[in-house]
């Protein structure tokens, strides 16, 4: 999250080890919060070494003291302290450095251990005590870019199809929608379908969670049982997401589909013999044969049959 230009706090507990008990034990008391300055941590994937992390620790300010780190600001804590008036002030903290170590104790695997006085502690028996990362939290996110979706293509179940696309009115056309996640926090939004010429009309809407760079793409059955015949230009808008503001690509406009006669495949508003020798002549093709034609398949169900024949004969020399 720093490299993101995040601000980023921890929770930090310490264990002491116990010789006479012969284990660890976690000091509540002495749980507090530091504000991370920086690390030299991790880089494509792998670690550093040593892997490093400063930050500015109210409790213990121990770069004042001389261990690694930094003072911005040389002051001098006026006594008494307690009361930490200085010590309290954020003006005055220091950039203590410490080393991070996996380390399978006491309560989880990654821990921070002082340097002691410069020197990494060598491995086993254990130092006296070990200071535990227990939480993290982003105290102020960076927004810009953090939010983006879009939708990235839109298909139908008819594209590709010669000369255009067509579907018989009264029958069903599949639109497929892909949206994508470009930002880096995970997004719940709706996607809308629609079928556009004079008026708009609503072929469906979805809800869809993506993570960060995840898409998926989603489908909507439009049924154009009483649509007015005419040329609808299909498109789908994704919603924008509280804090977007890349908003251009949250739609994206496929060609176009005729509505027509049910059995006019080749979009010349008749059905004729044309229609009928280009459905036979597939018959029984199912998809997703290389000559697959999906106006031919005028039921919509994948495979071109008697079924077709019959929706497209029925209408035969009919016209608008």
């Amino acid at each position: 999250e720093l490299e993101k230009c995040q601000d980023v706090v921890l929770l930090l507990m310490p264990w002491y080890w116990d010789d006479f008990a012969g284990e660890w034990y976690r000091y509540d008391e002495g749980g507090h919060y530091v504000t991370v300055a920086g690390l030299n941590g991790s880089h494509a994937g792998s670690l550093a070494d040593p892997w490093e992390i400063v930050f500015s620790d109210p409790i213990r300010d121990n770069a004042e003291a001389g261990f690694p780190g930094n003072v911005p600001v040389p002051h001098a804590h006026t006594p008494p302290e307690p009361p930490f008036v200085t010590h309290n002030d954020a003006m005055y903290v220091s950039h203590d450095m410490y080393h991070v170590i996996f380390d399978p104790c006491p309560g989880g695997p990654l821990t921070i251990v002082d340097y002691l006085g410069g020197a990494i502690p060598p491995p086993g028996p254990y130092p006296e005590w070990r200071i535990q990362i227990e939480a993290a939290v982003i105290t102020s996110p960076y927004l810009a870019g953090d939010h983006d979706v879009a939708v990235i293509n839109v298909t139908t179940s008819k594209t590709g199809c010669l000369p255009m696309e067509t579907v018989g009115e009264g029958k069903n056309v599949t639109v497929y929608a892909t949206v994508e996640n470009q930002g880096i926090s995970i997004e719940t939004f709706n996607t809308t379908a629609y079928a556009n010429a004079n008026v708009s009309i609503i072929i469906g809407e979805q809800q869809v969670t993506l993570n960060p760079g995840e898409n998926q793409t989603l489908s909507f059955v439009w049924d154009t049982t009483g649509v007015t015949y005419g040329n609808y230009t299909i498109e789908a808008i994704a919603d924008t997401v509280p804090s977007e503001t890349d908003t251009a690509d949250n739609t994206f406009t496929d060609g176009t589909v005729l509505v027509t006669v049910t059995g006019d495949i080749d979009g010349n508003r008749i059905v004729n013999i044309f229609d009928i020798v280009r459905i036979t002549s597939r018959y029984m093709m199912t998809k997703p044969h290389p000559n697959w034609d999906p106006n031919a398949d005028i039921i919509e169900d994948g495979r071109i049959n008697i079924f077709d024949v019959v929706a497209a004969a029925t209408n035969y020399m009919q016209s608008w």
